[in-house]
């Protein structure tokens, strides 16, 4: 069955990235109202044995591991930590100057270019609460962000590296996802094509949703330096033996991935990925975002070891934890905190999203506008903030709701 992607709309008008709280607050800030909703209408859970995720090392059509071409890169190409990208960051977010009235908590714009660029659509969001329990990468709160490309010349996923050091300045800079190929001898990368919905960073390890496979793993410690004023059209090893990434001063090789397998079910759509720190054990929270009335949404959750940073796997295959057929349509991000979904749904014509929650027997639709087009989302557990971004040109956002303040 094919599924269409997401839809941006382009060449619009950005709307006003405001929040017009439609509701009246309580003495604490809290939204009012509105009463929860009945239970979702054929709500189902499916045979959670229906659905796996198989841990790869490898394409399924070559011999050679993405670790082992990796370790070839990395005999050829200088390691860079993340705090080294940090500290080269080249681009500057700046503070919206809108109110922060509540729920939100805080927010703030992209740079110039990247707020405005029809070239590059931002999609996931993950942050150093995701990364460690304490919410900082090396004492700096971290925000990482992914983009799918719409050039001439597909150039593939980047992901944002940006310090949170100055909240109202965030600066950060752009890192090119790649794919290890080549042979160990001659290691070369080319670009990864998909539409990088959701990510989340767990340790060392960088999840990204490959809408149609399942999830592609990334290592942080393998972070590579290539050369920078190339050509932006150039991608991998170049006859004179140096390597290019579009112009990109870091590459970020995938290591590993897990391949999606489903029985007496729909394909998994893999839209968006987010971490869930509030279930015992951590878990990661997957959802399907639908358009069309082909079939019900729905959303998983999976099991994760903390100590490994990989899924929790029974005779090789890691089976959700929890699986529903919830058919809540749009939906462009979420996550489960102490048992209950949060999730934002955009809406056509360049309309102000939603804000949802779920959990059995209970759905809400809040009176509080989001901007236009809300994406993937990240909860910070230390600061009870989930944050999201937008990816409507001319407004892009990243902006936190304070979940307190969200009955």
């Amino acid at each position: 069955m094919m599924i269409k992607r997401r839809t941006l709309l382009k060449g619009m008008a950005a709307a006003p990235a405001v929040f017009a709280l439609g509701s009246a607050l309580d003495g604490a800030g809290a939204l009012a109202g509105p009463s929860p909703r009945t239970s979702l209408l054929d709500v189902t859970y499916p045979p959670k044995d229906n659905f796996g995720l198989v841990f790869m090392e490898k394409p399924l059509d070559r011999d050679i591991k993405w670790a082992d071409l990796v370790k070839a890169l990395k005999r050829t190409l200088p390691s860079r930590s993340v705090d080294q990208v940090l500290d080269s960051a080249n681009r500057h977010g700046t503070d919206g100057g809108l109110p922060d009235t509540p729920p939100r908590a805080d927010h703030w714009f992209w740079q110039d270019g990247d707020r405005n660029d029809d070239n590059w659509i931002p999609q996931g969001l993950t942050t150093s609460a995701d990364y460690h329990q304490d919410g900082k990468y090396n004492g700096r709160e971290v925000q990482l962000a992914s983009w799918y490309s719409k050039h001439a010349t597909n150039k593939g996923v980047r992901v944002s590296f940006v310090d949170m050091t100055d909240p109202s300045k965030p600066a950060y800079r752009h890192v090119l996802l790649v794919e290890p190929t080549g042979s160990v001898l001659t290691p070369d990368f080319k670009a990864i094509k998909i539409h990088a919905g959701g990510i989340m960073w767990y340790g060392d390890l960088l999840y990204v949703a490959d809408t149609y496979n399942g999830l592609r793993v990334f290592d942080m410690k393998d972070l590579l330096a290539v050369t920078s004023n190339g050509d932006q059209d150039k991608i991998g090893r170049q006859p004179d033996g140096t390597y290019q990434a579009h112009n990109y001063a870091f590459v970020l090789p995938q290591s590993s991935s897990y391949n999606s397998i489903v029985h007496n079910q729909p394909e998994v759509q893999y839209s968006w990925i987010s971490l869930d720190r509030t279930s015992t054990p951590d878990s990661i929270v997957i959802g399907e975002f639908m358009e069309t009335a082909d079939r019900a949404s729905r959303l998983f959750k999976w099991d994760i070891d903390a100590t490994t940073r990989k899924l929790k796997e029974t005779s090789g295959v890691a089976e959700p934890s929890f699986a529903a057929v919830v058919d809540i349509d749009r939906m462009q991000g979420g996550t489960c905190i102490k048992g209950k979904f949060y999730l934002v749904r955009s809406n056509s014509n360049n309309a102000a999203g939603d804000l949802l929650t779920w959990k059995p027997g209970s759905y809400v639709q809040y009176p509080i506008t989001l901007p236009p087009y809300p994406e993937d989302v990240s909860y910070d557990v230390n600061k009870d903030w989930l944050w999201c971004h937008t990816e409507t040109n001319d407004a892009r956002q990243v902006f936190a709701l304070k979940v307190s303040q969200i009955p």
